[in-house]
């Protein structure tokens, strides 16, 4: 995890680019038993530090291009590969290693050569606390590397943790720049404003201890009254800066289970940017969506997210000025969501059902339970199943 902070807080495309790379050889990570991670001198060798190539088509989200032309100036610069300060404790001292060992672009083209430093995949396969997938498809979504940075932190196993000034300073890689707490502190709002567009609750302060708790608490409860603080004599209060987020859950993939939304995201970033506008602009919350995510991601599949939005938008301004208002405008937009789809399914177009038929024989041949009981439905359903082909 402490390496994926710091290819967090590179450039996006070479942050991108190393990130997309190496959620490719997740799958030859396996557990050894204590909470440890290892690769197999055999798919070490011949899956993952083998030579590998990319291409242009194969780093794209949605409809944004990325612009490698770029990232190929940056490593054919005088210091060729993007570095990481690493922590020895053996030796006491910060190793500075790159991901990449060997790379090779020709200019103008599409494709991209490189290999894995040995170096690095070694110190990525140590981790110390289990090993969780972070959702690059969010990373990209992050303009500022320090919304990236805690995005990552945040995706292992801390809620809420503290951290001195300088070990901050040092993790974030502004020890020579932005002198005064007060650039720190406005950095954290920037993290505030772009966690939350995401859905995530990042709440953050510059304090001691009792201090944060009493933040908490009016935080969480409006009719809490902070009571007047008498700090004792003669003893020194440490100061840190202390964080917490609320709604991470969603985001992290831990091994052997997934979340809805970064599982389906991570296949089709326009899952993203539906879940995006449900949230902030219909003001619908996940717990709201989750019961109908899947005729969403059908709906997004069959028309694209565009389509979705400008009819939703559509829908929701239609229902606010028309003269008899429903009750519950976000109900009826999910109901004629999901009629929409089933109606694909009707169409042939839509997932299948026990009781579809080929397309070409709908009309003809086509199941009809209606007017039927349960019991019959699944008797009828049996005795289909044994019948005898039909050969005719």
């Amino acid at each position: 995890m402490e390496l994926a902070l710091q290819i967090a807080c590179m450039s996006k495309d070479i942050m991108f680019f190393n990130m997309m790379e190496l959620s490719n050889i997740k799958d030859f990570y396996q557990y050894d038993g204590s909470k440890r991670l290892i690769i197999t001198s055999e798919d070490l060798n011949k899956n993952v530090l083998n030579a590998k190539e990319t291409s242009y088509n194969s780093l794209r989200l949605e409809d944004e291009r990325r612009h490698y032309e770029r990232i190929h100036n940056k490593f054919t610069s005088q210091d060729p590969y993007p570095v990481i300060p690493v922590y020895n404790n053996e030796k006491q001292s910060t190793e500075f290693v790159s991901p990449i060992d060997h790379y090779n672009h020709p200019v103008w083209t599409p494709y991209i050569g490189y290999t894995f430093n040995p170096v690095f995949i070694s110190l990525n396969n140590t981790f110390k606390d289990g090993y969780r997938t972070v959702c690059v498809d969010v990373l990209n979504a992050l303009v500022s590397k320090y919304a990236r940075f805690f995005y990552v932190w945040l995706s292992g196993n801390l809620q809420e943790f503290h951290l001195s000034e300088s070990k901050l300073r040092e993790l974030l890689n502004i020890t020579e720049k932005y002198k005064k707490r007060k650039s720190l502190l406005n950095i954290l709002k920037t993290v505030q404003k772009q966690l939350s567009d995401i859905g995530i609750e990042f709440d953050y302060l510059y304090s001691n201890e009792a201090e944060w708790k009493a933040y908490k608490l009016e935080k969480d409860d409006k009719n809490y009254k902070r009571p007047a603080v008498h700090p004792a004599k003669n003893k020194k209060i440490t100061k840190n800066f202390w964080f917490r987020a609320k709604g991470i859950d969603q985001y992290r993939i831990p091994k052997g289970k997934e979340s809805i939304f970064s599982r389906d995201i991570t296949r089709n970033t326009e899952y993203l940017v539906i879940r995006n506008f449900f949230n902030r602009h219909l003001k619908m919350s996940d717990k709201y969506i989750v019961e109908k995510w899947e005729y969403i991601i059908r709906y997004v599949n069959e028309y694209g997210a565009k389509q979705l939005m400008s009819f939703a938008g559509a829908k929701m301004k239609e229902m606010a000025t028309q003269k008899s208002k429903p009750y519950n405008p976000k109900a009826v937009l999910m109901s004629l969501i999901v009629n929409k789809v089933k109606d694909l399914d009707k169409q042939g177009r839509g997932q299948s059902t026990p009781f579809s038929a080929p397309v070409a024989d709908q009309k003809s041949n086509r199941y009809d339970p209606r007017g039927k009981t349960s019991e019959q439905i699944l008797k009828d359903l049996e005795n289909h199943l044994n019948s005898p082909p039909d050969t005719s």
